[in-house]
């Protein structure tokens, strides 16, 4: 009797204990359930973001918030569509793809960051997002069912590697436009030059085009002259004065200068004359008339006349006669003719010399100085002041 009751009571207690656990179970499985997002209807959902307009430089966070219009007893997760012509995860990364709305809440949000890369991108980029899944048939909220970012790269510098260069007056030089960054538009860049030399000459039409993709473009500035120069005229500027893109500035390295330097060894020998016309040449002859060297470069007013150590052989010890030409005076008036002589040391050989030209001779010379060579070194004198 006494064993049956004992073996009763085990039997109960053992089945209660079984049903206690089946009951835990059950309510761990509703507690899953629950976690499924609750669905919204889109039409009541607006976007909104704490910044408009970014610079990919500054790397800014921006903060992407949806707000729904009544509060839900469950939580609600709303997907996000990321379009424009920004890249994801190359321009721009986010924490994450959808905004979830806690229960009892109106707003959630999620973060948006700029990518900060070497590449310079031209003009604005831009981040546009949107609700998923938001059929043609809803209206969107009037707060707006899509926000965009635009981004820009900041300002890439237009100018020169310095403001300041030396370079052989005998030679062309290629002067390069530099930007600190390519674009991926072409850059339409204006400039100015001024040359102390009228026979110095900087190419081009005071504009060029730095292709897209590109960081430099070159422009030729001629500073060869055939001649010597003094001081003062040896020099060429160029001044970037203006670009067509708003992304680019102008650096600080907006102008250069450009001095010149004699690589040749010589005698220059300048005439001038008051006159705007063509009328004398120069010409250098032996001590038996025959001519070593002759210039006719049918300059108005004016006459040069380079004798090069170097390439003119050299002269050979003796003397020598430099004479004007007389192809195109006539004798009818009076003209005066200045004499200047410089070598490559920026020296004058004296001066300058004038002579009055009176008469045309039948033979068109004029003798007015003698040249005498001496072991390279160069005595000028004045022979005649006048015919």
């Amino acid at each position: 009797m006494y064993l049956s009751v004992a073996a009763l009571l085990f039997s109960c207690t053992k089945t209660e204990e079984i049903e206690v656990e089946r009951i835990v179970e059950t309510e761990v499985e509703v507690e899953k359930i629950v976690e499924v997002p609750t669905p919204i209807d889109l039409s009541k959902v607006s976007l909104a973001s704490s910044a408009s307009m970014t610079t990919e430089s500054d790397a800014q966070v921006i903060i992407i918030s949806a707000a729904i219009e009544a509060a839900q007893e469950e939580d609600v997760t709303i997907q996000l569509n990321f379009a424009g012509s920004a890249a994801l995860d190359s321009d721009y990364s986010v924490s994450s793809s959808f905004i979830t709305v806690a229960a009892g809440e109106l707003t959630g949000t999620t973060e948006l960051t700029i990518i900060s890369d070497d590449v310079f991108e031209s003009g604005i980029e831009n981040i546009v997002i949107s609700l998923a899944e938001l059929s043609n048939t809803i209206t969107p909220s009037d707060s707006g069912s899509f926000v965009q970012i635009d981004i820009t790269d900041g300002e890439a510098l237009l100018g020169f590697e310095s403001s300041a260069i030396t370079i052989e007056e005998n030679s062309s030089y290629e002067l390069n436009f530099l930007l600190s960054q390519a674009l991926n538009e072409d850059i339409v860049v204006y400039y100015s030059n001024v040359v102390s030399n009228n026979r110095y000459f900087v190419y081009g039409q005071g504009v060029l085009i730095i292709k897209a993709g590109e960081v430099s473009k070159s422009i030729t500035v001629d500073a060869d002259d055939d001649e010597f120069t003094v001081d003062g005229e040896n020099t060429i500027s160029v001044t970037i004065d203006a670009v067509e893109n708003d992304d680019v500035m102008i650096g600080s390295n907006s102008s250069i200068a450009i001095t010149t330097t004699e690589i040749s060894e010589g005698l220059q020998v300048t005439s001038t004359w008051s006159t705007q016309s063509d009328l004398f040449d120069l010409r250098v002859y032996d001590s038996s008339g025959s001519t070593v060297e002759s210039s006719s470069s049918g300059a108005s007013g004016s006459e040069s006349l380079f004798i090069d150590k170097l390439a003119f052989s050299p002269l050979e010890n003796g003397t020598y006669t430099i004479s004007l030409l007389a192809y195109s005076f006539n004798g009818s008036t009076s003209e005066t003719v200045t004499f200047d002589f410089l070598d490559e040391n920026d020296n004058t050989y004296g001066g300058p010399y004038t002579f009055v030209a009176n008469n045309r001779p039948s033979n068109d010379r004029i003798p007015v100085f003698e040249l005498e060579v001496l072991d390279d070194v160069y005595t000028i004198t004045q022979i005649s002041t006048s015919n």
